[in-house]
């Protein structure tokens, strides 16, 4: 993934859907981030910072932004003979681990990759009711490292079956005084933008937590094709940035603003880049968060935008030098969240928009697109309930449109990836059903569904294949120990 939105208008109106919802919400009701290393750390069960993990609750979101450092662990210390302190160690480190298992069912697997040839027939078809065991098995390292210093640190077993790097997050944080208001401050340093972000509406820990959309074409993405900010450039970057969260600043409400730089950092890359290495950061891709937030008895609201810019070399194995022409991306979102937390019951609404401008100065004079600028659009509004944090349903609205380019989108693919019509247009449902009979155990049953793929709903391959072939059935449980 990472190719990308229709014209402004149609997001800044599909936005105005998405806030207004947000706004009935308001007057309707009144991952991987959440592990056990939190808890104990912090002596504190899961709900102290989480509504249901991975969602952070109002005091979870401080705990991140105050650099995972609240402690009650007994810890080893040492100091100079002025009593500086120079060492300060958990006794006990903060590890924990993660595995998922799951069993997916397409509702039409593609043909067999071998169909026609030898003796495989014609008409045979991929197995389907695939299990994954595990689907994803993670290592943590979370919590305090050192007094203001912190990490959310991730190594996960990838299909190849070695361990690396996974979502990270380190940070410095300390509080100050400026005006009569306390605030936070610190620096992030991390691997995905906005892996750092304290809301669950924005795309590193927004819904879904968990999924089967594409690992080992079992089954499809929701939206085959991204925006670079949303999810395409996990684990490929490294960067880093200060941060400041400033309570009751404005309107009884609180500030959080950060501003980073990010660079290429492939993670299964050593050494310099050059002229053989493809999707190369040219320089510093600036990115930027601003947020307001509102909390009010069992209530919490938060609008907010941020964005990114960064320019690519996109070779692609064209030995070509990491110098002249690259592709450029501009990406601005928006995103608000809504959560109610009850004795019993838990609301939460979160809704993001993002829209990416994209000068393929690089691709289109190679080629590799029909269009010298196109545009991608993407929209999400999921909604949660959650009784006694046990029994739980999610529903996400999902849509991804853009400009149609035909030589970017119509790759002549026969594994259902394919646009005859060269349009991105995606859109569906997703719904989930959960129960907890822990809560750091989590069974799940989602279904997503496909009203459009890939600019039609049905044939959009070219080859038959409708959207609703598309169709994923998730069965999946997540333990966190």
């Amino acid at each position: 993934m990472g190719v990308r939105m229709k014209p402004a208008k149609q997001l800044w109106i599909k936005s105005g859907i998405v806030f207004a919802a947000l706004g009935v919400s308001l007057f309707a009701t009144r991952p991987a981030e959440a592990v056990p290393s939190f808890a104990r750390q912090t002596g504190m069960a899961c709900e102290a910072c989480h509504t249901v993990f991975p969602e952070l609750t109002p005091f979870g979101r401080l705990f991140k932004l105050n650099g995972y450092t609240i402690t009650n662990i007994g810890q080893i210390t040492a100091t100079t003979p002025q009593q500086s302190p120079t060492l300060a160690l958990n006794q006990i480190p903060p590890l924990s681990a993660m595995v998922q298992f799951s069993d997916s069912h397409l509702n039409k697997t593609n043909l067999d990759s071998k169909a026609g040839t030898g003796t495989v027939p014609a008409n045979a078809r991929q197995q389907n009711d695939t299990v994954e065991f595990p689907q994803q098995l993670s290592l943590f390292y979370a919590g305090e490292i050192a007094p203001k210093v912190g990490a959310f640190m991730q190594v996960t077993l990838d299909q190849g079956g070695t361990f690396g790097m996974d979502n990270t997050d380190i940070r410095f944080a300390n509080q100050g005084m400026i005006g009569g208001h306390n605030f936070i401050y610190g620096v992030t340093a991390n691997n995905n933008p906005t892996v750092q972000d304290v809301w669950n509406s924005t795309p590193a820990f927004g819904y879904p937590y968990v999924s089967n959309d594409s690992d080992n074409n079992i089954g499809f993405p929701k939206s085959p094709v991204a925006a670079q900010i949303d999810g395409s450039l996990g684990q490929e970057v490294a960067g880093i940035g200060p941060y400041i969260y400033v309570p009751d600043a404005i309107a009884g409400g609180s500030i959080y603003a950060e501003v980073s730089g990010y660079r290429t950092a492939h993670s299964a890359t050593f050494g310099p880049y050059d002229s053989s290495s493809s999707s190369v950061i040219s320089g510093v891709a600036p990115y930027w968060r601003l947020a307001w937030e509102k909390d009010w008895g069992r209530n919490s609201f938060e609008i907010g935008t941020y964005g990114m810019a960064l320019n690519v070399y996109n070779n692609n194995g064209l030995n070509l030098p990491l110098s002249g022409a690259s592709d450029s991306f501009t990406d601005v979102a928006g995103d608000a969240q809504y959560q109610y937390i009850g004795t019993n019951n838990i609301f939460s609404v979160a809704a993001t928009g993002i829209h990416e401008n994209q000068d393929w100065k690089e691709s289109f004079a190679q080629g590799k697109t029909s269009n010298s600028s196109d545009t991608l659009d993407t929209v999400r509004i999921t909604g949660s309930w959650y009784y006694q944090r046990r029994y739980g349903a999610i529903a996400q609205f999902f849509d991804t449109w853009g400009t149609a380019d035909p030589t970017l989108y119509t790759t002549g693919a026969t594994d259902g990836t394919n646009s005859a019509n060269g349009s991105p247009n995606t859109n569906g449902v997703m719904l989930q059903a959960d129960y907890m009979p822990w809560e750091n155990t989590r069974l799940i049953a989602q279904y997503t569904i496909y009203n459009k793929y890939l600019g039609a709903s049905s044939n959009y391959d070219g080859n038959g294949r409708n959207a609703s072939d598309n169709n994923l059935l998730y069965l999946g449980m997540w333990v966190a120990f």
